[in-house]
C-alpha cells in the first residue's frame, strides 16, 4: 500500500486531467488504513489533505467499495450532518458524487456541484486516470525525486 505522501503526490500530479474530465470541487481515494480505520485522501483547489477515519465516519457512499462505478445524485440525500464530512459536503453544496473501486481495495471518488449524471465517456475517464493515481502512488521514488523533495521542505 503506498504511503499517504506517495498518494498525495500522485493525487496532485493528475489533478489537470482529472478536471479536465468534468467539473470537479474535490477528489481522491479512500485507502484501507489498520483494523476499522480508513485514510480519506482529499485533493480540491486548496491542495491536499488525509483524514484518518474510521469508517462509519466516512461518508455512506464511500463506506464500501462499489462493484463498478456509482453515482450518487444528489448527494445531499446520501448526506448525514452528525458526521464532520458529511456535514463539511452539506456545507459546500455539493450535489454529486463518483466513486470507483480500485483493485487494491482502496476507492477513487470525485465530488462535484454538477446537476447532470456523468456520460459514459466521462465514467471510463475517471476509471482510466484512477487506475494512473494508484500506479504512480504505488511508483518508487527515485534518488532525484527524493533530494527535490527534501529541498522543497528544506526551503519551507
Amino acid at each position: 500500500m503506498p504511503t499517504a505522501l506517495q498518494i498525495s503526490t500522485a493525487l496532485a500530479d493528475f489533478d489537470a486531467e482529472v478536471c479536465a474530465i468534468a467539473p470537479v470541487h474535490a477528489f481522491g481515494l479512500v485507502a484501507p488504513a489498520d483494523h476499522q480505520r480508513v485514510a480519506l485522501h482529499t485533493r480540491g483547489r486548496w491542495g491536499t489533505a488525509v483524514y484518518a477515519l474510521e469508517v462509519s465516519e466516512l461518508p455512506r457512499p464511500l463506506r464500501t467499495p462499489p462493484k463498478g462505478a456509482a453515482q450518487f445524485l444528489p448527494l445531499q440525500s446520501h448526506l448525514n450532518a452528525d458526521r464532520p464530512i458529511d456535514l463539511l459536503w452539506r456545507q459546500l453544496d455539493l450535489n454529486h458524487l463518483i466513486v470507483l473501486p480500485l483493485p487494491d481495495g482502496s476507492v477513487f471518488w470525485s465530488a462535484s456541484h454538477a446537476a447532470d449524471p456523468l456520460t459514459e465517456e466521462q465514467v471510463q475517464a475517471y476509471a482510466s486516470v484512477s487506475q494512473r493515481i494508484l500506479e504512480r502512488a504505488g511508483k518508487a521514488e527515485t534518488p532525484e525525486e527524493a533530494q527535490l523533495r527534501l529541498q522543497c521542505m528544506g526551503a519551507l
